[in-house]
C-alpha cells in the first residue's frame, strides 16, 4: 500500500508530525529551466512576462507528476509540492522558432472536459503549430517548497517538457492507446498514468506525466514511450537542487493550550462515487435513528451491506469507530439539504475532555456532475468549531477555499475570514492536500494549525479518527502517535 504523508504544520510554519515509514521532511528546492511558447497562442490580455510566468509554474507541476508516476522513483520516494507560491526569476528571453511540428487535434464532445487556459484554447483553435512559427524562449530559475516521504538526496533529475501546455500532443494521434480508469475509457497518449482516462484534459497532463512508460493497452496494442518521447526533443532532464528546511519535531504545547476551552469538531466526509446514483440519505437517517450508541447503530447498518458510495461507507465506518475513542453520550441525526448530519456528544477516553462532533456525509466536489452541498457546512464550521476535518475530493483546492465558501454562502470573503473561531486545527484529508489547500487560510492571519496529506487517496474514516485520537493524546499530555491507520487505498 502507498504510504501516507500526514504533516501537521503551524502557520508560522513548523513541521511537527509526519506519519511516514521513511524519513520525512520539508525542502526548499530550486531548478534552472527553459520554456518555449508559440507567440500566436499567448494570452493577448496579459503581458508577455505574465504568460511566461504562468507557463513556468505549469512546468513545475510536471516535477511532481513524474515523481508520482515513475516506478523508478515512487517505490523509494513520495513527494508533494507545497501550495505556497513558487518564486520565479526569468534570467533571459529571446525570440526563437517554435522548433517542432504538432497537430493539435481536439474535440469538445465530452462536456466534462473543458480546456481552461487561454494558450491551449488558442492552440487547439488553430489546430497545429509548426517548426518555424515565431516563439518566445525563456531561461529561468524557480524556487519552491516540497515535502517528501523518503530521502531524496541533494538533487533529483526530472524530465520536463519545454512547452508544458502542449506536451499532451508530443505523442501523435496515431500512437494513442486505449485505457480505462474508474469506469471511463479514453484513446489517449500512453505516456501517462491510466487515471487520465477519467478526465482526459490536456491542462492536467502534468498530473500523470510518465515519459518512460511501456506496456500493452486494453486492445492488446503495445507502446514504448522511450521511443515516442526523446530527450532533447520532447523533454530535458532538469536538476532539482534540494535543501532540507524542516524535520518533524513534535511540540504540541500551543495546540494543547489553544484547545483548553469548549471542544467541538466538524467532520465532513465527501461523496466519492457519483455513479452510485441516489445516495439514499433519508432512508439511512431512519436506520441510524438517534439515541446513545451511534457506533453500535452504524455497525448494525454496515452489517446489512455496504452503501454503493465509498464516501458514505467511510462516514458509517467513522461513526462505527467512535466508541474506540470516546465514551459516547447521546447522538441525533438530521438531513441538511442533500447532506446527512449526525451529531454526537461524548467524552474523549484519554483526556476526559467533553467534545461535540458534528458529522456530515455530503456532496463536496465542485468538479463533480452534481453540485456540491457543503458550503454552508464549511462556513458554520469555520465560525464555530476549534477542529475542522475535511475528507473529500480535493477539487484542485477549490472544494475548501475561502473565496468559494464566501461566494456560495453570499458573504464577503473578508467577513468570512473575520468570523473565524479564535483558534482552529484544520485537517485536509483529501488527495495531496499539502499541494492544494491552506494558503488562503494562512494569509487570513488567524491562529491555526493544519494537517495535510501527501498521497493520492485517504480513508476518510481512518483519517478522521486518527486526527481525533491525536487531539486526545495532546490534551492528555502524551507524546502523540497515530494509532488509527491513516492508510491509503486504491481509488
Amino acid at each position: 500500500m502507498q504510504p501516507l504523508l500526514l504533516a501537521l504544520l503551524l502557520a508560522q510554519p513548523r513541521l511537527q508530525l509526519a506519519t511516514c515509514p521513511r524519513p520525512a521532511a520539508e525542502y526548499d528546492a530550486t531548478y534552472q529551466g527553459r520554456i518555449v511558447l508559440a507567440r500566436a497562442f499567448l494570452d493577448p490580455a496579459r503581458s508577455e512576462d505574465d504568460n511566461l510566468r504562468e507557463a513556468i509554474v505549469q512546468q513545475l507541476k510536471y516535477v511532481w507528476g513524474y515523481l508520482r508516476t515513475s516506478p523508478a522513483v515512487r517505490d523509494r520516494l513520495r513527494m508533494v509540492l507545497s501550495a505556497a507560491p513558487p518564486r520565479v526569476q526569468i534570467v533571459r528571453r529571446a525570440d526563437a522558432p517554435y522548433g517542432r511540428d504538432l497537430t493539435l487535434d481536439w474535440s469538445d464532445a465530452d462536456p466534462r472536459v473543458v480546456i481552461p487556459d487561454v494558450y491551449t484554447r488558442r492552440a487547439t483553435n488553430a489546430g497545429r503549430v509548426s517548426n518555424s512559427d515565431p516563439a518566445v524562449a525563456a531561461d529561468f530559475v524557480i524556487r519552491f517548497q516540497m515535502a517528501t516521504c523518503g530521502d531524496p538526496g541533494p538533487e533529483l533529475a526530472i524530465p520536463l517538457p519545454d512547452d508544458p501546455w502542449l506536451a499532451y500532443w508530443y505523442v501523435p494521434a496515431a500512437e494513442r492507446r486505449h485505457f480505462r480508469y474508474a469506469g471511463f475509457d479514453a484513446q489517449m497518449t500512453p505516456c501517462t498514468h491510466d487515471d487520465l482516462a477519467e478526465l482526459p484534459e490536456p491542462y492536467y497532463y502534468w498530473y500523470d506525466w510518465w515519459p518512460d512508460r511501456a506496456g500493452v493497452d486494453l486492445d492488446g496494442r503495445s507502446y514504448d514511450c522511450k521511443r515516442l518521447l526523446l530527450q532533447g526533443r520532447d523533454f530535458t532532464d532538469r536538476r532539482i537542487e534540494l535543501g532540507r528546511k524542516a524535520e518533524p519535531s513534535p511540540d504540541f504545547d500551543t495546540l494543547r493550550e489553544e484547545l483548553s476551552g469548549p471542544l467541538s469538531a466538524t467532520v465532513l466526509i465527501g461523496v466519492l462515487d457519483y455513479h452510485a446514483g441516489d445516495l439514499g440519505y433519508p432512508a439511512l437517517r431512519k436506520r441510524l435513528g438517534s439515541g446513545r450508541d451511534p457506533s453500535a447503530r452504524a455497525r448494525a447498518v454496515l452489517a446489512r451491506g455496504a452503501p454503493a458510495d465509498r464516501g458514505t461507507l467511510f462516514f458509517l465506518r467513522y461513526l462505527a469507530g467512535l466508541d474506540r475513542l470516546l465514551d459516547l453520550g447521546t447522538y441525533s441525526t438530521a438531513l441538511e439539504g442533500d447532506a446527512l448530519a449526525v451529531t454526537v456528544e461524548g467524552t474523549l477516553k484519554r483526556s476526559r475532555r467533553k467534545i461535540t462532533l458534528h458529522g456530515y456525509a455530503a456532496l463536496t466536489d465542485i468538479f463533480g456532475p452534481r453540485p456540491p452541498a457543503h458550503w454552508a457546512i464549511l462556513r458554520r464550521a469555520l465560525t464555530r468549531d476549534p477542529v475542522v476535518i475535511y475528507a473529500g475530493h480535493s477539487g484542485i483546492g477549490e472544494n475548501f477555499r475561502l473565496a468559494q465558501i464566501a461566494s456560495h454562502t453570499g458573504v464577503d470573503p473578508a467577513q468570512l475570514a473575520g468570523e473565524a473561531a479564535p483558534f482552529q486545527l484544520i485537517a485536509f484529508l483529501s488527495c495531496y492536500s499539502y499541494m492544494y489547500f491552506g494558503q488562503d487560510l494562512i494569509a487570513a492571519g488567524r491562529p491555526r494549525e493544519y494537517v495535510f496529506t501527501g498521497s493520492d487517496f485517504t480513508r476518510g474514516d481512518a483519517g478522521a479518527l486518527a486526527v481525533i485520537d491525536l487531539i486526545d493524546q495532546v490534551l492528555a499530555g502524551a507524546t502523540p502517535s497515530v494509532h488509527f491507520s491513516s492508510r491509503t487505498i486504491s481509488s
